[in-house]
């Protein structure tokens, strides 16, 4: 579901403003920072000059992450950088390029509207917009959501390992954080448009919302997106003049 990324200091016309950026990713649900998607991402902007901060948001770990303890490690690395660009004297203050799959693109859009100050520009693959929603789709084969809540735990193939998750992360995720997260800042939407987990749909109507804002870019392909990452990579550096 998830995803945000590593960190460069660097200065971009974006969106009318000269400012210093730094970019993340958050990676989605049952993922981790070494998520195909945004290693490759990293990569491919690494080719131009720029980190990306691949954050963990498997806060304090898989089995027992909250989507307000992933927020908070976003909190937490803003900080630091803030921090050390202050000790260096720079000027403008640094401002955020966030991306996120899945999860991942909630948790960026949510660190957003808590933190509009402080970010530039949006990148959303299959944001799970609404996750708590669609979340009985990324289920084990034969289990339930019902199941999950009574027996308080359901294991997920974390990246070939089977790992629990506790049934915390719903009870949290439903009580503290809003389902469609305000958008205030340019953002490019990816989705698949064979996506079993988090329909197009979604986005499309997400979208919608915001006319003039998002950008929204349909693809043949499913929620991971796999078959169009080069697609993805050109157009990400389009919509951040790079």
């Amino acid at each position: 579901f998830f995803a945000v990324a590593h960190s460069f200091c660097c200065s971009l016309f974006l969106g009318g403003s000269l400012g210093m950026l730094k970019y993340g990713y958050f990676h989605g649900f049952q993922s981790s920072k070494a998520s195909f998607k945004g290693v490759h991402l990293a990569q491919e902007l690494g080719k131009k000059g720029i980190t990306l901060h691949l954050l963990d948001a498997n806060i304090p770990s898989f089995s027992e992450l909250t989507l307000t303890a992933a927020l908070k490690r976003m909190d937490t690395l803003d900080w630091e950088l803030q921090s050390e660009a202050e000790a260096q004297g720079d000027k403008p203050a640094f401002k955020w390029v966030l991306m996120g799959s899945s999860m991942g693109g909630y948790l960026s859009c949510k660190w957003a509207e808590l933190h509009p100050d402080r970010v530039q520009r949006l990148v959303l693959l299959c944001p799970a917009v609404q996750i708590m929603t669609h979340l009985h789709k990324a289920l084990p084969a034969g289990s339930t959501m019902e199941l999950w809540e009574t027996q308080g735990w359901l294991e997920f193939d974390l990246q070939g390992t089977l790992q629990r998750c506790h049934w915390g992360f719903v009870e949290e995720g439903r009580a503290h954080h809003s389902a469609r997260p305000a958008l205030r800042h340019p953002t490019l939407i990816f989705h698949g448009q064979e996506d079993q987990i988090i329909p197009f749909s979604s986005s499309q109507s997400y979208a919608t919302e915001y006319p003039g804002l998002v950008t929204l870019v349909p693809l043949h392909d499913d929620h991971f997106l796999i078959r169009s990452l080069g697609e993805i990579t050109e157009k990400i550096f389009g919509f951040l003049n790079l």
